[in-house]
């Protein structure tokens, strides 16, 4: 007898699969929060060459070519000086090295921490690359882990993962390590979100199943309007980080919420707490499970489990 079968009696989309598929899509909140997180934590605001010797003086901008150039280049005019320029003083070109920025909007950014402009700016692009391959390394090592061990279980060591590398992340003195944790946060995205679907989709009848893709998937685009809204109110990229960090704390109660996946405990031979997580669904649906078809799907041998 198939697992589906139990579902039908469970009934498509009852109550225990609506908390279940709620519960299990809010931890994408956090998790697209961190996905996005680059692109304000590494604004880049306004900013100029900064002029040696002259800042703060109202001649200082003869040092300085006009437009996007004087961003990454300024004026050499050697032992002379911007203050004793002529007309027909020589003008060669030199790359910057220091810069001032506008900090009306951003008051501290990664960009501005690192100067990631000019000739370093392909470093932020690096940075985000560098989490999507985490991303990538996450979904093919922790679906393969979950698949071992637990949904579960590697949900929670995911959660985890996520929050420790985005405390770490605030505190980054340099940018290898910022990447390094960039990476290992990547692939907690993958780890947590990955199993998160699986748990909260194995009740969820066929009829119903388009219900279990557009819950997660619109839980996760409530992300990116969240942490816009963080970032327009919090305007230090530490404190920004830590603010999209720390809701993570709160999915950590789920160890003693989640049920594993009865769809892997069958597999696993683990028919007893298999059993424990249907009746629990039947009793919060207020349906009862034939007793011979749980039987047959909680208590039979390798060969009936394969079915499912």
């Amino acid at each position: 007898m198939k697992f589906e079968e139990v579902l039908t009696h469970l009934g498509g989309i009852g109550r225990y699969q609506k908390i279940q598929i709620t519960l299990m899509s809010l931890p994408a909140i956090v998790t697209a929060m961190h996905a996005l997180s680059f692109v304000f934590l590494g604004a880049t605001p306004e900013f100029r060459c900064k002029v040696p010797n002259t800042e703060g003086l109202s001649n200082s901008s003869c040092s300085l070519p006009q437009g996007k150039k004087g961003q990454c280049y300024r004026y050499d005019f050697g032992e002379i000086g911007c203050l004793n320029v002529t007309a027909n003083t020589s003008r060669t070109l030199a790359s910057c090295n220091e810069w001032v920025y506008d900090d009306s909007f951003y008051k501290t950014s990664l960009t501005v921490k690192w100067n990631l402009v000019c000739d370093d700016v392909y470093k932020k692009a690096v940075a985000q690359a560098v989490y999507m391959f985490g991303m990538l390394v996450g979904a093919v090592v922790f679906g393969d882990l979950s698949d071992r061990f637990g949904r579960k279980k590697i949900f929670m060591i995911s959660l985890i993962l996520q929050l420790t590398c985005g405390v770490l992340l605030a505190f980054s003195p340099e940018y290898i390590s910022f990447v390094i944790l960039r990476w290992m946060l990547g692939a907690g995205h993958s780890g947590s979100f990955i199993s998160a679907f699986v748990i909260g989709m194995e009740f969820i009848g066929p009829k119903y199943s388009y219900i279990g893709g557009v819950v997660p998937n619109f839980v996760f685009s409530l992300g990116f309007v969240t942490i816009a809204l963080l970032a327009y109110l919090i305007r230090y990229w530490k404190w920004l980080q830590l603010a999209i960090t720390a809701p993570g704390l709160l999915f950590l109660s789920y160890y003693w919420i989640v049920p594993e996946s009865a769809r892997w405990l069958l597999q696993k031979g683990r028919y007893e707490e298999a059993k424990e997580i249907v009746l629990k669904a039947a009793k919060i649906n207020g349906v009862k499970i034939p007793k011979k078809l749980l039987e047959e799907v909680t208590g039979r041998g390798s060969t009936e489990i394969n079915k499912i």
